[in-house]
């Protein structure tokens, strides 16, 4: 008979991704959501705001603690690297409105950043929150 116990939190920590490791995953899946949200109606919408803000809360629960440096400010950068393939391979995606047609790139980033800014602000500020914590209920 075998019993199980439940797992220590320093037998979990062998699991946790490294700083770049985590990066990678975050860009892959922000890509993987940016398409799927692309396939709807060929505009990035709420589902892409949704997904960021699940990609920016989970980076930091999923590296080291001594790691958390990168998912701190991945937010930022994730959103602005998004929008600026999005920008580059597929303008016609970034709702804009007012924004002429002939807008070049650095519009439709800035145009598509701000758009999505509700997203940006809640993802980051979650994804601090739960830095904060991971921080304070770190075994010493």
């Amino acid at each position: 008979m075998s019993t199980s116990a439940a797992r220590s939190p320093a037998a979990l920590t062998r699991h946790d991704l490294g700083a770049g490791q985590a990066v990678v995953f975050a860009c892959i899946a922000m890509a993987s959501i940016a398409l799927l949200d692309l396939l709807g109606d060929g505009k990035l919408g709420v589902l892409f705001s949704v997904g960021f803000i699940l990609v920016a809360v989970t980076t930091p629960l999923s590296v080291e603690v001594r790691a958390l440096f990168a998912p701190g400010i991945l937010p930022p950068l994730l959103m602005i690297g998004s929008i600026l393939v999005l920008a580059i391979v597929s303008p016609s995606a970034i709702p804009a409105e007012g924004l002429a047609d002939s807008a070049g790139t650095l519009q439709r980033l800035i145009a598509g950043v701000i758009d999505q800014a509700t997203a940006l602000v809640v993802g980051h500020l979650l994804a601090l929150g739960v830095i904060a914590v991971r921080i304070m209920t770190a075994p010493a």
